[in-house]
């Protein structure tokens, strides 16, 4: 078996994606540009949606890569806005490509999907708090990770349809909704 990393499974399939499209992405052709056999890809990823998991990954550590606006001395939601932003970058490098994952693990056949995406999405909105030192806690917890949920899925359809430079609409977006939010939730 030769050695082969997620993060270069990943680097091929989003090459592959770049030229064809996520859908017509296959492993054995990732395995193919690799070098690798199919078995070697399959010891990192079970199927696609596995390898879209590993970009969505490096997204959160990405988003988790708490710089020094993480301090109290701003307002919670400009500590969201900024967290979230990196996220947003970070995807945006290959921004059609995420919308196509998103659309795939979406897809109605796919129901297997469905229940680990609803996790990840929980798990993504702790971290987002986390990440942007929300001390909300118990049922004011609760309720933040619900609105920002919202919050999120809302940006995510608007983002997939901004063009404008940076996504500076998309982020005037996120930030109405995160400066409302917090001033109903009150989370600093």
């Amino acid at each position: 078996m030769v050695s082969v990393t997620e993060a270069e499974i990943l680097d091929a399939a989003m090459n592959l994606a770049e030229d064809k499209g996520w859908d017509n992405v296959r492993l054995y052709q990732v395995a193919e540009q690799l070098g690798v056999s199919l078995q070697d890809v399959h010891g990192h990823a079970t199927d696609l949606n596995a390898v879209a998991d590993v970009w969505f990954q490096q997204a959160l550590e990405h988003m988790i890569a708490v710089p020094d606006y993480a301090s109290h001395d701003l307002p919670a939601w400009q500590r969201l806005y900024k967290t979230m932003k990196m996220w947003l970058d970070y995807v945006s490098r290959h921004k059609d490509i995420t919308a196509q994952m998103i659309r795939a693990k979406l897809h109605p056949p796919h129901v297997h999907h469905w229940v680990p995406m609803i996790f990840d999405l929980s798990r993504l909105m702790h971290w987002w708090l986390d990440a942007a030192s929300v001390p909300a806690v118990g049922r004011k917890r609760q309720l933040a990770e619900i609105s920002l949920t919202g919050i999120f899925m809302s940006t995510l359809i608007y983002w997939q349809n901004d063009n404008s430079p940076s996504q500076q609409k998309t982020k005037a977006f996120l930030k109405r909704r995160l400066r409302r939010a917090e001033r109903v939730l009150r989370l600093s």
